[in-house]
């Protein structure tokens, strides 16, 4: 960056003295410093125009680190997928497919026109109160744009959030639960549930949330969930624990005459289990939210803890 200044600097020195004609003969004080004002001008001009072009160019990468990012997080529903698939009988094979597949769906429009206004709508420290359908959110920016793409972005990495959350509980009562009762678990966890958590911790009122303006931080600190630890997974796992909880084990799998479960395809859960593990990096190195200034080293720094974690 310094030496992107540097040159600028320098390029508009030279072209402010190859465009400036002094008068002929010797130079006196007065024309000297018009030269120097005139100089001066044209070099804050190259100045701001290069400050521009940076912020445009910072701008476009964040955008396309949260929408890759985004796009590796939601790739991890395929890995669910394949691994529920791999650990069913075959005769559930429809029944899990299909709960992942409307899964998502159900997830993304219940998130969209609600379940984001809960999260991140401010106001109070339960739950967010405006952005329904994202309305208001995408104002245009100081660039000159029609529209804040950054918030799209960051619309859809906190969609992918959502949907993962959801689909934790999908294993945890593979084979036990009737298709129309999961989905209306679905629209309640990813439109009420899930949401008020987020607010509470991520956003800028949320009453544990870190990110207070306020001073009055719980326990003086306030709640850091990187890349969604407590947000994201006990929010999950805790519900699966209850589902598990209300529907039981499945029949003869304990007791005198238990059996052993028929799984699918061990193929299935390896390719499952990888294609997790490929988008564990959205999840956690994109949990930065941008690529500017430290965030990199973070997000590299991240890259090597998670493979390490997948690998130990």
């Amino acid at each position: 960056m310094l030496s992107l200044v540097i040159c600028a600097v320098m390029l508009a020195t030279v072209q402010g003295l190859g465009s400036i004609q002094l008068d002929s003969g010797s130079v006196n004080y007065d024309n000297f410093s018009e030269f120097k004002e005139a100089v001066n001008e044209e070099l804050n001009e190259e100045i701001e125009l290069l400050k521009e072009s940076v912020a445009a160019a910072n701008r476009s990468t964040d955008i396309m680190w949260l929408i890759l990012s985004a796009c590796l997080v939601f790739w991890m529903q395929a890995g669910f997928a394949l691994v529920e698939v791999g650990t069913v009988s075959m005769k559930n094979t429809k029944n899990i497919l299909v709960k992942n597949l409307l899964d998502a769906c159900i997830g993304c429009m219940s998130f969209y026109v609600i379940g984001f206004a809960f999260a991140f709508g401010g106001n109070n420290g339960f739950i967010g109160t405006y952005y329904f359908a994202i309305t208001n959110m995408h104002k245009p920016i100081e660039t000159g744009s029609a529209y804040d793409g950054k918030a799209y972005a960051f619309w859809m990495f906190q969609f992918a959030f959502a949907a993962t959350a959801s689909t934790i509980v999908s294993g945890a009562v593979a084979e036990r639960c009737r298709v129309i009762a999961y989905f209306v678990y679905s629209f309640a966890l990813t439109v009420f549930v899930y949401p008020c958590v987020v607010h509470w911790v991520w956003s800028d009122y949320g009453w544990a949330s870190a990110f207070r303006s306020s001073n009055d931080l719980l326990f003086g600190v306030g709640v850091i969930d990187f890349a969604g630890s407590s947000v994201v997974h006990m929010v999950g796992g805790t519900t699966a624990l209850v589902a598990a909880i209300f529907l039981g084990p499945r029949k003869g799998r304990f007791g005198k005459k238990k059996f052993k479960l028929a799984q699918q395809s061990a193929a299935f859960q390896t390719l499952g289990v990888l294609i997790l593990w490929f988008g564990w990096y959205g999840f956690n190195c994109g949990s930065t939210l941008s690529m500017q200034g430290y965030a990199a080293d973070v997000a590299g720094s991240v890259a090597t803890t998670t493979t390490i974690a997948a690998t130990s």
